[in-house]
Parts: C-alpha cells; structure tokens; sequence
C-alpha cells in the first residue's frame, strides 16, 4: 500500500483532510471514524491519521472526489466544536499515534500579549538593546539552563559523532567525501575538548587581520546585506500584530495560536520532504543535558544558515553547501556545545574566518536572524532545517551532513514531546539577551579598526589593507 500525499486544515467546526489520489475510481474509496482514529483506503492507497483530539460521524461528514486534480477531500465533524487541534501541519505526528498524543498533550496557547516593539529595521549592534523583548515567564519556568557551562568529558568517547553522538565507526570514508569541509580527521582519538581546541587553533590560523580590515573599510556591498531584509523579519512584524490583535479582542473565528502567519505555512514542496522523512525516532535518551546540547547545536547551525541566507538574500547557491558546512562547528568539527555563549561565539568567529564576507556588523545581523527565526517557533526552524537539508542533498558530498545531522534535527523538531515549544521559547529569550562583544571575540577586531581607520585617512600610506582577498 501507498500512502498518499495530504494536508490536512481546520476551522471551528470541521477537520478537512485533501488527499492526492490520482487516477483511482471514486465509488471504490472509503474511509473510518474512531474518536482520534482517521482510516482511509483507495487501491493502491492507505492512511491512518491519529488526531490529537477527536473527531466524530454524525451525518455531517462528507468526502469529494476532484477528478481533474485527482484530490479527495474528506470533512470531518469536531467533536467539540471550536476546540483547537494543535500542530495539523506537523504531518509525521499525524502518522505517528504517540507523537500526535504528545501534540495534543504540549499544544499550549502562548501568551495572547507580546511586548514587543523594538524595531526590526535599525542597525545591528552586537552590545545593544536586545531585539525582541519578551517576558520573562517561559525563560524561568523552562527546565534548561541555557548559559550554564558544563564540562566536556575528558576520557576518550571512541568515534562516536553526528546527532546526539548517534553515529559511530570509521572516519576514513568521511574523509575521503568532506575533506574541504571536516577540520578534525582525527575523530577516532579525540575527546570532544580536543575537537574544541583544535577548532579554535584553526580559526586562528585562519582569521586574516587584512582581509577583515580590508572588509572593514571597503563595506558598501555588506552594508547592502546588512540592510536585506529576509521574509522572517516581516513575518514576526505580522505575527506580534496578529497576537497583540487577538489580545484587543479581534481574533478571527478560530485563534492559531501555534500559527499565525502565512509564511509560515509549509509549501507544498516541504510537506512532501515531511512525508518523505524515514518514520523513525532519533536516538534521544531523554536528559535534559541531551536536549540542552541538542538545542545549543541547533543554533550553531541555523547560524550558519542565516549567513548563508543574507549573503544571498535568500538565493541560495552552489557556494551555499560548503558555506553552511563551514560555518558551522556542529557540521565542520563535529563540535558538542556546552553552553549557548559557546555556540553563539562558534558562529561569530567562523563566519569572520572564512568566508567571502568577514564583518563583525554583519555576523551581528546574522545572529538577530537566528533569533528571529527562534521567536517564531517550531514551523520557522523546521522550514529552515528542510532548506538546508535540500541544499546539502544536492550539493553532492555533503550530503553525507545531511545524513549525520540535519535528517535527524528534522525528525526531532517535527516531534513536540522531544522538541517541546517552551524550550524554543525559553532559548529565544535567552538568545535575545545574550550580549557579545567584539573585544571579547577573539581577535583584537577593536585595534584592527582603528588601524583600518588610521590607514585609510592616509592615503600615502604603502601599508594599505585593501589588497586581494585571500
């Protein structure tokens, strides 16, 4: 049997489920109602949905047949009518009965008001007021402390790497596919604080002090990317006035609350790579130090891909593979964070040693990027982590990342028991009020822009930065 590609969407009184059938024979398809229990059979075709609430047959339901589209749609009768059914679009947990228990059981509404009202368009400032200003609620009832630092085991863990350390066995053949992205090749005899510091003394040898001052001074492409406005940013604009709407008491006929903005939809080609996902669990064992560094990795990749995303404003390329990949210390160095500072410092430092564009300004605005994405929730990371899984699929090698992190970050963001809201939330705030700044960086960037100043006020100067990139 196939199962068919759906969607599934709600208003007060019904639950429609659009299935793609094609060429099948309408009076041959039927479908079962069981409380949470959807069935659905045409030949060659089968689904079984497990709604988090119930659904029932009271002469109300009804199924359609499109021929010309080849859709069916089936409408089914809420049992309570206006009860909310969270995470309908999260498609795997409808295929999975204790994933759509979990939804049902963590579908909690956020707070109806949000203060937030710090400008989205003003220049980016490492040391700052922070972007988005939230209560504090979610930040000290969540269950992980994001700015605790803990210790890396200094025994040896064996090649142990990918996913929550999930994968095991020989590098050699790692190697051989990523050798212009792995920086550490000698995984089999090193403690993860061995990867930290051969990571670090790899960024320092790499970091060019002319190639940042030349940067510095010659910044009139990168104040345009510093000024590009990616569609998340709108969207959390539309999402804080849709909220702060429902708040003053105009929500439409039924609230959204996990969401409430059309970008955040997942088209039409992201829900076929939902369906597409392997239905099976990642390796979690269920501590909360394992969600923490989950989380915390997490970060240091869509850091990586906010960069990728400005520096292209969004038209990704056949540079963006190996700029995702590099940027990031999860993928490149097979990095295990120990706190959000780490991972935050990580993005920073890479994205000011490698790439074409190396501004401190700029890996600032990459940052507000990341945070933007994490106060939008759930949908705006799982859109985010199935782009880059598409860009690493087809960027030949480095698909074998997709297989070791990405494929697995999906299944577990799809997953609202694992993932849980209130942990984006807590990060996002955590995020919002993490200060860096630039003398603490790393480098001496602060001497290294005043030179460039000093250099470029003297243009008979023969030491001038502004020589050919590296």
């Amino acid at each position: 049997m196939l199962t068919p590609s759906f969607t599934v969407a709600q208003d007060d009184d019904f639950v429609t489920v659009v299935l793609k059938c094609p060429y099948v024979k309408s009076r041959d398809f039927e479908f079962f109602v069981d409380g949470c229990i959807f069935k659905f059979h045409v030949s060659p075709y089968f689904l079984r949905l497990t709604f988090p609430c119930p659904v029932c047959e009271d002469g109300r339901e009804s199924a359609t047949y499109d021929i010309s589209a080849g859709t069916i749609t089936v409408r089914l009768p809420k049992q309570e009518k206006g009860q909310f059914f969270p995470h309908l679009d999260l498609l795997r947990t409808l295929l999975d009965p204790s994933m759509s228990r979990a939804a049902a059981s963590t579908g909690e509404a956020p707070p109806a008001h949000n203060p937030v009202h710090a400008p989205l368009d003003q220049p980016a400032a490492m040391t700052r007021r922070p972007l988005i200003e939230e209560d504090d609620d979610d930040a000290e009832d969540a269950d992980v402390d994001w700015l605790l630092p803990q210790e890396l085991p200094d025994e040896p863990v064996g090649p142990k790497f990918g996913f929550n350390n999930s994968h095991c066995g020989s590098m050699a053949h790692l190697r051989e596919l990523l050798g212009d992205v792995v920086d550490v090749l000698d995984l089999e005899r090193q403690t993860p604080a061995a990867r930290r510091e051969l990571r670090t003394a790899l960024e320092n040898a790499k970091f060019d002090e002319d190639h940042y001052m030349s940067d510095f001074i010659n910044d009139d492409e990168i104040k345009s990317i510093i000024k590009f406005k990616p569609e998340s940013w709108a969207a959390l604009k539309r999402m804080q006035a849709n909220r702060q709407a429902a708040a003053d008491g105009g929500q439409g006929p039924l609230a959204r609350p996990d969401l409430l903005d059309s970008w955040l939809e997942f088209t039409e080609s992201e829900r076929d790579q939902i369906i597409r996902l392997p239905r099976r669990k990642p390796l979690i064992g269920g501590e909360s130090s394992e969600t923490r560094t989950l989380f915390l990795g997490l970060v240091d990749i869509l850091f990586a891909y906010c960069y990728d995303y400005r520096v292209t404003e969004g038209d990704h390329n056949v540079e963006s593979g190996w700029t995702i990949s590099k940027l990031s210390g999860t993928l490149s160095c097979f990095e295990t964070f120990t706190s959000l500072r780490d991972a935050v410092y990580c993005g920073v430092r890479r994205s000011l040693a490698y790439p074409l564009y190396r501004h401190i300004e700029l890996s600032s605005r990459v940052l507000e990027d990341v945070v933007v994405l994490f106060k939008l929730g759930r949908h705006a990371i799982i859109r985010s982590l199935l782009s880059i899984k598409k860009i690493l699929q087809s960027s030949g090698e480095y698909h074998a990342l997709d297989r070791l992190y990405i494929e697995d970050y999906c299944l577990w963001t799809l997953d609202p028991r694992q993932c849980r809201d209130q942990d984006i939330r807590s990060l996002a705030s955590e995020l919002n009020h993490l200060k860096v700044d630039k003398a603490t960086v790393g480098w001496p960037l602060v001497e290294l822009e005043s030179l460039a100043r000093e250099i470029a006020a003297d243009p008979d100067d023969d030491d001038d930065p502004h020589g050919e990139r590296q």
